[in-house]
């Protein structure tokens, strides 16, 4: 077996896909704590592993994913849900691993990695057939992105070790006979590490003075992601319909027809304030500002808004993969989901217009303690 490391500096391949942030951004979460920690000792190295694809498989795989989560989500669960067939997955597989597994060898193996992580399914086979093949002795630990509600395409290939973020989904990895115990590892979920911090006041003010944020009011935050915010025209129409009197930020992200039909839309004046955004770096002070949050299912958002001590509303979420982030909120009493957007203003309405209420469910985000597993994990992958 030939090992391609280098035993006096730890070098670590983060591989993923830029099919939505919850593959890159606990990849680069990792790389930047051992980048700091490890700064003699370890090389972090991340990767895009559909960076030199052909146009056609990153038409499918990456804008085609953001394509329908946008526009069809029905798509999506059909897809999801066929892939769990075994000679479906096996070809969707052989589709996406070739460009995958070229990618690798030309790319990634030259750099001598001492161990692969892959945070997304599709990257699992064709890296545990290069090492196979190519007799490598390097160890690959796979992070299962989706914490409670994890696609059987995670296992579709035996050999690597498991990172998971739930219990819940560890008893159904072991019940489906996914994986051997014995290879499966569970932390709490990566999030940027920023988000262990609450802002304080004056740092909270600063945010607010660059929006023109009315701070004796309360302040309702639509985050939709970096593809828009779902439903939005008819969530704000709603709100104004209820004359909310509260501070609205919509994150418009990528979707810049929706951020000027916003604008032109006459909601300024409407409310406290008003203030539609478009692509934004700094979603940690937008959170921090903000009494509710307003978004979709996805784990990296919902866990940011309850590290933040927030509420979320939850107006629209991914069968089946999502499902276990909804329930999370829900069924612990965390956050509402509200389908229907001209409900969302009244569920929006009823927690700024209650402070016991509003109390009451920031008590049971509290109590869930929930805690950064970017550390952990981190240590566990530099070990």
């Amino acid at each position: 077996m030939k090992n391609l490391g280098n035993p006096q500096n730890k070098r670590i391949a983060l591989l993923y896909l830029r099919t939505g942030g919850g593959h890159e951004a606990p990849a680069r979460s990792i790389a930047s704590y051992l980048s700091h920690k490890y700064p003699e000792s370890c090389t972090p190295m991340l990767y895009n592993c559909l960076e030199n694809a052909p146009r056609y498989i990153n038409g499918v795989v990456e804008d085609g994913y953001r394509m329908a989560q946008k526009r069809a989500k029905w798509v999506y669960s059909v897809l999801y849900e066929l892939n769990k067939y075994r000679p479906f997955s096996l070809s969707t597989a052989a589709l996406v691993g070739k460009p995958i597994k070229d990618y690798v060898r030309q790319v990634v193996l030259p750099n001598k990695p001492d161990k692969i992580v892959v945070l997304h399914f599709f990257i699992i086979k064709p890296v545990m057939d290069l090492v196979e093949e190519l007799g490598l002795k390097i160890k690959v630990e796979v992070i299962v992105t989706d914490p409670f509600t994890a696609h059987p395409f995670w296992f579709l290939r035996k050999g690597p070790s498991y990172v998971l973020f739930s219990e819940r989904l560890k008893e159904k990895v072991l019940k489906e006979k996914w994986a051997d115990e014995d290879r499966i590892k569970v932390f709490p979920f990566i999030v940027n590490s920023r988000f262990e911090r609450p802002m304080g006041a004056e740092e909270r003010q600063v945010v607010a003075n660059t929006l023109k944020i009315n701070q004796s009011k309360k302040t309702i935050l639509l985050l939709g992601g970096g593809d828009g915010m779902p439903g939005a025209m008819d969530i704000l129409k709603s709100m104004v319909a209820l004359r909310l009197d509260a501070n609205i930020v919509v994150v418009c992200g990528r979707d810049e027809e929706q951020r000027r039909s916003l604008l032109r839309a006459g909601f300024e004046g409407r409310f406290a304030s008003f203030a539609a955004l478009g692509f934004v770096g700094y979603v940690y002070e937008l959170i921090n500002i903000a009494d509710v949050v307003i978004t979709k299912g996805g784990p990296n958002t919902i866990m940011e808004i309850l590290m933040s001590g927030k509420i979320p509303i939850v107006n629209s979420y991914i069968w089946e993969q999502e499902k276990g982030n909804l329930e999370f909120v829900v069924q612990n009493g965390l956050g509402v989901y509200e389908p229907t957007p001209y409900r969302v203003g009244h569920a929006a309405l009823r927690f700024i217009s209650n402070d016991s209420v509003m109390s009451r469910y920031k008590e049971r985000v509290r109590q869930q303690q929930l805690t950064n597993g970017t550390h952990l994990v981190s240590e566990y992958i530099f070990a």
